[in-house]
């Protein structure tokens, strides 16, 4: 059962880093139209429709139904970016169902205390990685405006509508308060606890990513750690993030966690009791001597490019 799990789990990995792939490739590839509507004079009154849409269909169909040239040119207009987008988003809700099912089948295992640190616990732990930061780059490189004005074209154009509930409710722009993108994957709370402990007990992560990306990541699943529990986030900082402050989540994404923690209160105090202004200055001296110390090879032009 465990290899079984493994595999499961390996492919689960390379889904949703591919995920975390195209996200990033799209966003370079949103039409103009639909990053500001108010530029588009031709197809206005169809990229600016967002998911206000969805409260009123029949009062805009029927509106938008008096110009069906016009609608037949937009869609074949941006039908190629409209089809990449649709499947992104598809593999977007089967990548987190498919994690967030595979979390409440195996639940009952969380509350039997603690695990051991094995493949299938460290691949758990670098998925729940995954969800994050795929949380994080579609508030980073696609915008709640962004999205919602694909996404609508995107349903308005499909028939079978697959995941519409999920993709609404995942791609909708957060609102002032108690909301945030992280509560867009329902995790149960055991769960995130044993991933918590898995991540401590690592001397190092074999994966592709550090024991401090992990963390960081994991915590924001974690909301009452980072903002109640002073002794465990002090025990974090001491043995993870007292030389460790800025992490790089990959496609120019990076976090500082002073900016990152600033918010939770256990967090912060932990870091500022243990990263005091004599230790970020013995840093900072350590890692100038390692710059001034290094020999950096002359750049040798490439011969076609002189001649």
């Amino acid at each position: 059962m465990t290899d079984e799990t493994n595999t499961f789990l390996s492919k689960l990995v390379l889904h949703g880093e591919s995920i975390l792939a195209e996200i990033f490739r799209l966003s370079s590839f949103v039409p103009k139209e639909f990053k500001d509507p108010t530029k588009s004079s031709k197809f206005r009154t169809m990229v600016q429709l967002d998911f206000k849409y969805l409260n009123k269909i029949e009062q805009i169909e029927k509106e938008l139904e008096k110009d069906l040239r016009l609608q037949s040119h937009f869609y074949s207009t941006f039908e190629p970016v409209l089809i990449a987008f649709e499947q992104l988003f598809t593999s977007v809700a089967e990548f987190v169902e498919t994690f967030t099912s595979y979390t409440q089948e195996i639940e009952q295992f969380y509350n039997e205390g603690r695990r051991d640190l094995n493949r299938t616990a460290s691949l758990e732990a670098y998925c729940l990685y995954l969800s994050g930061l795929l949380l994080i780059y579609m508030d980073t490189y696609l915008a709640a405006p962004i999205r919602e004005r694909i996404y609508i074209a995107i349903y308005r154009k499909s028939d079978s509508r697959v995941n519409a509930e999920f993709l609404v409710e995942f791609l909708k722009a957060t609102v002032p308060g108690n909301d945030s993108m992280i509560k867009r994957i329902r995790l149960s709370e055991g769960f995130i606890r044993a991933t918590l402990q898995t991540i401590e007990m690592m001397e190092e992560s074999s994966l592709h990513a550090s024991k401090a990306h992990l963390m960081f990541i994991a915590l924001q699943f974690d909301r009452s750690t980072l903002t109640n529990d002073s002794a465990r986030m002090t025990k974090i900082v001491n043995s993870i993030y007292r030389d460790v402050w800025v992490l790089n989540l990959g496609f120019g994404v990076i976090v500082n966690i002073f900016d990152g923690w600033y918010n939770f209160k256990a967090a912060w105090n932990a870091l500022n009791a243990t990263i005091t202004q004599q230790e970020a200055h013995r840093l900072l001296e350590k890692h100038w001597k390692v710059m001034t110390d290094t020999c950096f090879p002359q750049v040798t032009k490439i011969s076609f490019l002189t001649k």
